[in-house]
């Protein structure tokens, strides 16, 4: 019997897949067998034979399940457990005696939540060794660690880049990390690495100060952009056997022809951001402290008028008139190498020279490049610097 499993890079055969998606495809299988029956399930370290990628996967794929049991997992992977709320975790200790304790984790003074993260992953041994936990945000930012570990942390040893989740606003990173962090100012141990995106100068530095200057902002759009380097593509391609490019020039002359190709995208991402922000907007947002009915009523019709005014249709065409003068402007520079998104680029060059390899693949290929080359990009080192000078 054939059994195909879709996934992002087309269907497989079952038999095509390794030990650890094996065990889960089957595991999750049997979850939706039984998923009517209220019943207790014990699970235990499923992160067995799984990357860090699936790791992160695994919680999304059980919710999705919407299985009437009650589901209890032990587990000891930092990626499992920064996928879960923090009311979700229990933490289980041993003591000197061989006695265990558990303790619920909910929302605490900020030493109790910090203290508690923590010995999470204390008994996996990298977290005792880390003299210095460095969170990363992004809407890909398991993807993003896995980056930063090879190319950033051979140099920082005693650093550990806990992947957090995407930002929640335009001025602040509303994940548990950028919680602890904005709390934490006197706690060294803690920073976090911060997507550029279409913020500007002036709200880079509101939002790095509001943070305690714990955060390090890449000075490009994303992480991504470090990759669009014209001599390590080439030896990419070389290696997969592409013989149609010359040159580090022709490299480069593509991925140009792929920012361009992506000009809408951009223009409608970076107008969406500023609206975000109300940058257009010429009402400053109130804030709220009504002192009864009456001056509540009116807070609120404040509040309304500004949200109409920020939204409008003179704004929205503002916004996207701005937006697209800023995107040509790049795309007639070399601004769009690191002003506008590079992971959607890189994914766009991939398509139009290796469409058959696989993201993560590819991805790989590129660090092993700049790894074996020595070639260390510009801002990894500056992010090194950061880490260094933070302790």
């Amino acid at each position: 019997m054939h059994v195909a499993v879709r996934t992002p890079e087309g269907d497989h055969d079952i038999d095509q897949l390794s030990s650890g998606e094996k065990e889960l495809f089957y595991t999750l299988v049997t979850l939706i067998r039984i998923r009517s029956l209220p019943s207790v399930i014990l699970y235990d370290e499923p992160e067995r034979h799984l990357n860090a990628g699936l790791e992160a996967l695994i919680i999304p794929a059980l919710e999705k399940i919407h299985t009437r049991n009650q589901l209890w997992l032990a587990t000891h992977a930092l990626e499992l457990i920064d996928s879960v709320p923090l009311n979700d975790l229990v933490a289980f200790r041993r003591d000197v005696d061989g006695r265990v304790t558990s303790e619920k984790v909910r929302e605490r003074p900020i030493a109790d939540r910090i203290r508690i993260f923590r010995s999470l992953g204390a008994t996996v041994g990298v977290q005792v060794a880390a003299r210095q936990v460095v969170f990363v945000e992004g809407e890909d930012s398991f993807k993003d660690q896995r980056i930063l570990d090879k190319l950033a942390r051979p140099r920082v040893p005693g650093v550990l880049f806990v992947a957090s989740g995407a930002s929640g606003s335009v001025m602040g990173a509303a994940t548990r990390a950028s919680l602890l962090i904005e709390q934490a100012s006197t706690d060294a141990r803690f920073s976090m690495i911060l997507d550029r995106d279409y913020r500007d100068t002036a709200t880079v530095e509101v939002l790095s100060k509001r943070l305690n200057n714990r955060v390090f902002i890449w000075g490009c759009h994303e992480i991504e952009n470090l990759l669009l380097e014209p001599a390590v593509l080439l030896e990419v391609l070389r290696s997969n056997g592409i013989e149609t490019m010359t040159s580090a020039s022709d490299v480069d002359h593509l991925l140009r022809d792929c920012a361009r190709s992506l000009q809408e995208l951009f223009v409608h991402q970076w107008a969406a951001f500023d609206l975000s922000a109300h940058r257009y907007s010429d009402v400053e947002p109130s804030i709220a402290r009504p002192r009864d009915s009456v001056t509540f009523a009116k807070w609120v019709e404040s509040e309304r008028k500004h949200r109409i005014q920020a939204f409008s249709e003179e704004t929205v065409a503002k916004a996207i008139e701005n937006s697209t003068q800023s995107v040509q402007r790049c795309l007639g520079t070399t601004g769009w190498r690191t002003l506008l998104p590079g992971k959607e680029t890189l994914s766009a060059f991939r398509v139009a020279t290796l469409p058959s390899l696989p993201e993560d693949l590819f991805i790989e290929q590129i660090l092993h490049v700049i790894g074996t080359s020595g070639a260390l990009p510009s801002e990894i080192s500056r992010l090194c610097r950061f880490i260094e000078g933070s302790r």
